[in-house]
C-alpha cells in the first residue's frame, strides 16, 4: 500500500526530520510540508494526502481548530496529532475534532511510521502515556457519572431505595418512613424512572452497579 502523507508543524527542523523519515520509508511519501494551518488548507486542497500528522501549537489557528477545519473539508484523509501534550482536555478536543490518533513529539521513529500504517488499516493508535491518560479520564468520569446519578435521587427517594434493599415492603417502609403506601409507590415509581428499572429487584441491582448502595 503506497502512502502519501503531510505534515504540519511551525518547526521547520523537525518538519524536515519527519519528511526525511517518511521517504525514507518504502510505500510512504511526504507530499507537504506545512508551518501553519492556512498553508495546510490552500496545500492539501491541491494535493491532498492520506495521512496528515499535525501539531497542536500552532500560530494563528491552533491544530484542534485546524484538524476540525480540514476534517470538514477533506473527510477521507485521517490526522494523526503529533503533538508534546498529554493531558486529558487536549487528547479528547482531538479526538473530537477528528483526529484518529494521538501520539506525542518523544515517540520512537518507527512507532510513528507505524501509526501512519497502521491508522490507514482502521486502527486508532496512540501513544502509551496518552492511552493511559484516556484510560484515567474515563475512569475519572464514571465515577463523576456515579456521584451524579446518586444526586439525581431526592434524600426521601434515596430512603425509600435503601429500604426496598432491606427487604422492607411498601408498607413497612410507609411506617418507618411515616408517610402513606401510596406515597411510598409514588416514590419507588420515580425511583424506577430515574435508574430506568421496572422492578425492586432491579432497582436494587443497578444503584448497586452505580455505586449508589
Amino acid at each position: 500500500m503506497h502512502l502519501t502523507v503531510s505534515i504540519v508543524d511551525d518547526n521547520p527542523l523537525l518538519r524536515k526530520t519527519l519528511s526525511q523519515l517518511i521517504n525514507s520509508t518504502d510505500a510512504l511519501e511526504c507530499i507537504g510540508l506545512y508551518s501553519s494551518i492556512e498553508e495546510a488548507q490552500h496545500g492539501v486542497a491541491a494535493n491532498t494526502p492520506d495521512v496528515l500528522l499535525m501539531d497542536i501549537e500552532m500560530p494563528v489557528v491552533n491544530g484542534i481548530d485546524g484538524t476540525r477545519l480540514i476534517k470538514k473539508q477533506h473527510p477521507d484523509i485521517d490526522i494523526i496529532m503529533l503533538t508534546v501534550f498529554a493531558d486529558a482536555e487536549k487528547i479528547v478536543q482531538s479526538i473530537c475534532a477528528g483526529a484518529s490518533g494521538y501520539l506525542l513529539k518523544k515517540t520512537p521513529p518507527e512507532k510513528i511510521i507505524e501509526t501512519i500504517s497502521e491508522i490507514r488499516s482502521g486502527g486508532s493508535p496512540m501513544s502509551a502515556s496518552v492511552a493511559r491518560t484516556v484510560m484515567e479520564s474515563i475512569r475519572d468520569w464514571k465515577q463523576q457519572a456515579r456521584a451524579s446519578d446518586q444526586q439525581e435521587l431526592t434524600e426521601r427517594e434515596f430512603l425509600v431505595l435503601q429500604r426496598i434493599a432491606d427487604g422492607e415492603t411498601y408498607a413497612q417502609i410507609g411506617e418507618h418512613l411515616f408517610i402513606a403506601v401510596d406515597t411510598v409507590r409514588t416514590y419507588i415509581r420515580r425511583i424506577y424512572e430515574k435508574l430506568q428499572v421496572h422492578s425492586k429487584t432491579a432497582a436494587v441491582a443497578e444503584a448497586k452497579k452505580r455505586g449508589m448502595l
